[in-house]
């Protein structure tokens, strides 16, 4: 509304000055006696040019005392005058125009926490997860200590919006989003409490499946104070957090954990990834799965087993020459092999190695024609030790100290399969009329007039040329006979008077020998001599297995090694 005022400043027997002030009311009154147009800044205000005015004054007079008594006189009287006359001043306008440039301003002010008690008038303490409240307009619940805003009630998931205490019932606010009405009303649409302060510092469980994946199982509380703990266990088993240990039985799920302080039972909650197992098919394996454990996994390591720490590294040689000696980075090796600058290995009759030195010798004849120089040495090392444990998260411990320094991330350890002592040997002599056809370890039909004298004079086999096949040596005529294998087919011809050793061409050693005077004589045309031969190797059986899923790696593979001992002779 509009305003006016006026005051005093000076006052005498004919004049006096008066200051007013008028302003308007932003509907185009000034005071009460004017008007303004916004638009063109016209002003009008009426001013009085005359004013009633009244004056007051008073008389007093005395008078002396007398026989009747003593006493004062006065008298009071009003005059009006109707023609007073003001002299208007200068008007001073002060105002502001609609079209003055306004200047943003951003001040940034610090908006303290809200703080509050949800259960002012309980001792309780209060069970996570069971509040819900709404608070200008927004609605709020607890999740393991966390206040949580807008929560979405297909993922559970919502905006951090502060924190409670669920010993003391303190909720304290740190984010009630934009625009949100903030009022002293709290509506509880849910809140739990238990009697009485119910805590934990130890847990014992059992999980609801078996065995669990290493390092699959995590667990996590809320401590009496409100604060949120979690670990995650090793593959190992162990769990080392800071406010949770223990250890969890990853076969049979059986899980002792303990706290740093005390937690609410009702918040402990854990999270495993279970290992099952699907029925192997026999037709993919090759094998019979009974022989196989459950779940289809074979150990590469046991106790009391053979194991073999190795390193394998490339030297670079340079450009070698003749006479030359080089010594290699290592000492006692297992082997060395030598290659030129295209990777081809240099036969090792062009070089001689002395393992326990370490050293490579390049003789004075040194011929390197069809190899490229320069040269380099591929060589290993190794300690062969016995397995004494095997822990569940990889770790394998050895008898013995290991007498190489092995690089960590460039050494390996591989299982070994203990063949025991090998030796080449033959079997099953025996003669027979002729050949039906049948590779039988026995006597088919009749056997023949002649004699093969094998205890004077042996089959001779060697661990280098035999190999195991069965064979039979059909005859031509009494004399000439030929020498076939199931495997190998023929191999060669022979005669009874001289020495029959058909060349293994792998190993450039006979299969076998045998003596012109084993053969005696009489030997009819068809009948055959049949024996079998064993090598100095094992049979051993590898199955690929191909876990399902996508591709993880382009390639992989695997290495088998012959390691052992045997006679120079």
């Amino acid at each position: 509304m509009a305003g006016y005022s006026s005051s005093t400043t000076e006052y005498n027997k004919s004049t006096r000055t008066l200051h007013e002030a008028a302003f308007d009311d932003g509907q185009g009154n000034v005071g009460f006696f004017g008007a303004i147009d916004y638009a063109t800044g016209d002003v009008a205000i009426e001013q009085v040019a005359t004013a009633n005015t009244a004056k007051y004054s008073s008389t007093r007079a005395s008078s002396t005392s007398s026989n009747s008594g003593s006493g004062t006189e006065s008298s009071a009287s009003w005059d009006r005058s109707d023609n007073e006359t003001n002299t208007p001043s200068p008007t001073v306008f002060t105002y502001i125009q609609d079209t003055a440039p306004v200047t943003a301003r951003t001040a940034i002010v610090t908006v303290p926490d809200v703080q509050f008690y949800i259960t002012p008038a309980e001792s309780d303490s209060i069970m996570p997860g069971s509040l819900v409240f709404e608070w200008g307009g927004k609605l709020y619940q607890d999740f393991e200590g966390t206040i949580l805003r807008d929560v979405e009630p297909g993922t559970n998931s919502g905006i951090n919006a502060g924190a409670i205490n669920y010993e003391t019932g303190l909720v304290i606010i740190t984010d009630w989003g934009d625009g949100s009405t903030l009022s002293a009303n709290i509506n509880i649409l849910s809140l739990v409490t238990t009697l009485g302060d119910w805590t934990a510092m130890g847990i014992t469980f059992r999980t609801a499946g078996a065995p669990i994946r290493p390092g699959g199982i995590s667990i996590r509380a809320t401590t009496a104070a409100g604060e949120f703990i979690s670990a995650v266990a090793t593959t190992g088993g162990q769990f080392t957090s800071p406010k949770i240990n223990g250890e969890i039985n990853q076969e049979t799920g059986v899980a002792n954990v303990e706290f740093t302080e005390p937690v609410d039972p009702s918040s402990i909650r854990y999270n495993a990834t279970i290992q099952t197992t699907l029925p192997l098919s026999e037709d993919l394996l090759g094998i019979d799965p009974v022989r196989l454990p459950i779940d289809g996994r074979v150990a590469i390591f046991n106790r009391a087993d053979i194991a073999i720490v190795h390193h394998t590294k490339t030297e670079s040689l340079g450009v070698v020459a003749a006479d030359q000696t080089i010594n290699l980075a290592e000492t006692r090796l297992t082997w060395v092999k030598v290659k030129d600058a295209d990777g081809q290995i240099v036969p090792n009759d062009r070089y001689t190695v002395d393992l326990d030195a370490g050293t490579i010798t390049f003789p004075s004849s040194l011929n390197l024609s069809g190899y490229t120089q320069p040269l380099e040495a591929e060589w290993r090392i190794h300690d062969q030790r016995l397995v004494v444990d095997i822990e569940i998260d990889g770790r394998v411990h050895l008898a013995g100290q290991l007498t190489h320094n092995y690089p960590a991330n460039e050494s390996y350890i591989s299982s070994c399969v203990v063949i025991g002592d090998m030796q080449a040997r033959v079997t099953d002599i025996f003669d027979q009329m002729n050949w039906t056809g049948q590779w039988a370890d026995q006597l088919i039909g009749d056997e023949t007039a002649a004699q093969f004298n094998d205890k004077n004079y042996p089959i001779i086999v060697t661990n280098r040329g035999a190999i195991s096949e069965r064979w039979f040596i059909e005859f031509t005529n009494s004399n000439s006979f030929r020498c076939i294998g199931e495997t190998v087919g023929q191999i060669s011809l022979g005669t009874t008077t001289e020495v029959f050793a058909p060349l293994n061409p792998e190993t450039q050693v006979p299969y076998f020998v045998i003596d012109p005077l084993a053969w005696g004589s009489g030997w009819p045309n068809g009948s055959i001599l049949r024996f079998n031969t064993v090598a100095a190797i094992d049979p051993v059986w590898c199955g690929l297995t191909t876990q399902t899923g996508a591709s993880m790696t382009g390639s992989d593979g695997f290495t088998i090694e012959a390691i052992g001992n045997a006679n120079k002779d």
